[in-house]
């Protein structure tokens, strides 16, 4: 008879590092601008902050740094995964610095991508970035939405003189 796992999801994230040169990603300049964005909403502030750290601080050339580092001390990625190489099998995007967000409908996820972005543009780590979208509706109102965002004065003063 095959035995039924049941996994929680929460259980099988992995966790960023948070010891990092913060020379590197200076985000303490851009607290006000997180604060303004996402308001009280704890979640958006902390995804935002993992994002920019694991794609910023060098620690990782690649999401399999990730799995790795997490494989050591998750007990629970081992009792999912017969070994780290069927994890590695079931990565989406092998051998770049990748990842997924998993935030429930109606969080915010919209902030989050925002921030992410300005935030990255905003360090100079890229000039541009791309969301890409399941449907024309979506795309029509995250396109509002980035605009009313870009338009917001409070949160425009919020983004560090530096900024590129």
């Amino acid at each position: 008879m095959l035995e039924i796992k049941t996994y929680n999801t929460k259980d099988l994230v992995l966790e960023v590092n948070k010891s990092y040169d913060p020379i590197r990603p200076d985000l303490s300049k851009w607290d006000r601008f997180i604060d303004v964005l996402c308001g009280d909403r704890q979640y958006q502030k902390e995804a935002i902050e993992n994002v920019i750290i694991y794609l910023t601080s060098g620690r990782y050339k690649s999401i399999e740094d990730l799995v790795k580092e997490n494989w050591v001390k998750n007990p629970e990625l081992r009792n999912r995964y017969r070994d780290i190489n069927e994890y590695f099998h079931h990565l989406q995007l092998s051998g770049k610095l990748s990842a997924t967000i998993d935030l429930a409908t109606g969080t915010g996820k919209s902030y989050v991508i925002y921030g992410i972005a300005q935030i990255m543009i905003g360090l100079g780590f890229v000039d541009k970035a791309l969301v890409l979208c399941p449907s024309l509706t979506i795309e029509k109102g995250l396109m509002e939405k980035f605009t009313s965002l870009s338009g917001d004065s409070k949160l425009r003063q919020t983004i560090p003189e530096e900024a590129g």
